[in-house]
């Protein structure tokens, strides 16, 4: 019985090995069918306010305010997830601490919610987790936010914020895959080219040094061997194993 959840990129630049590990214990938890289970909040004091209840939550099947999972009382997880869910609580929902100060930022520029919040974003996280950290950033960045972020997570009419932001790839030409990862091994595409955005960085330092590997254009998929498939399958079968396990949030 397993949670498959997305640790939000708010606390450190360990996130994303959290998650990896979160899922590794998922799939662990489904294989052995016995683990033992506790009746898990979202906080560690099931009666403490949430300083942020607003925020919403990648379940893996849909997004929630953290109020509606609070709301879902104790879920009955394995330790390892509940310790997980725990630290979502307290790093995103801010589990007993108080109300961060937000800017009104939405990603898109007519304040329309998101069409897919579920879309991935420019790191690899969700548009809804990114409104998150639009929301908590300094106002002044918030054209860059939506210039870029907004703007490849769908909102239309960013019209004013697509002016202004730093393309990489030359005025008004969007990145073939802002998700694509820089050489070597750092920030994601479109990642870099929301920081040349923000007010006072150095625009034209940024296409010089990344617009030659960002800007490439894709090259065709090669031609499938038996390996490769066999290499698809298990990612098909791996996402199945992913879904069903997500699946117990709505139990």
């Amino acid at each position: 019985f397993c949670v498959h959840l997305s640790l939000p990129p708010l606390v450190n630049h360990n996130m994303s090995r959290q998650r990896l590990i979160l899922l590794v214990l998922c799939i662990a938890t489904f294989v052995s069918f016995a683990q033992e289970s506790v009746n898990c909040t979202l906080c560690v004091d099931g009666n403490v306010t949430l300083g942020d209840p607003s925020a919403r939550v990648n379940t893996g099947i849909e997004t929630l305010t953290c109020q509606d999972l609070f709301d879902r009382g104790p879920l009955e997880l394995p330790v390892e997830n509940c310790t997980a869910l725990q630290a979502i609580g307290q790093s995103l929902c801010l589990c007993g601490q108080e109300t961060p100060t937000t800017n009104g930022c939405t990603l898109c520029e007519d304040g329309s919610d998101l069409e897919n919040p579920l879309l991935e974003g420019l790191t690899g996280e969700t548009c809804a987790e990114l409104q998150v950290d639009a929301q908590r950033d300094v106002r002044e960045n918030c054209y860059a936010w939506q210039g870029t972020v907004g703007v490849y997570c769908g909102c239309e009419d960013n019209v004013v914020s697509s002016v202004l932001a730093c393309r990489l790839c030359g005025t008004d030409v969007m990145l073939p895959n802002p998700l694509d990862t820089e050489m070597d091994g750092g920030d994601s595409c479109g990642a870099l080219e929301f920081q040349a955005s923000i007010p006072g960085a150095n625009c034209s330092g940024y296409r010089e040094q990344y617009s030659e590997y960002c800007c490439q254009t894709v090259p065709p998929p090669p031609v499938p061997t038996s390996d490769s498939v066999r290499s698809v399958h298990g990612v098909h079968m791996f996402g199945v194993v992913v879904v069903v396990l997500s699946t117990a949030l709505a139990a």
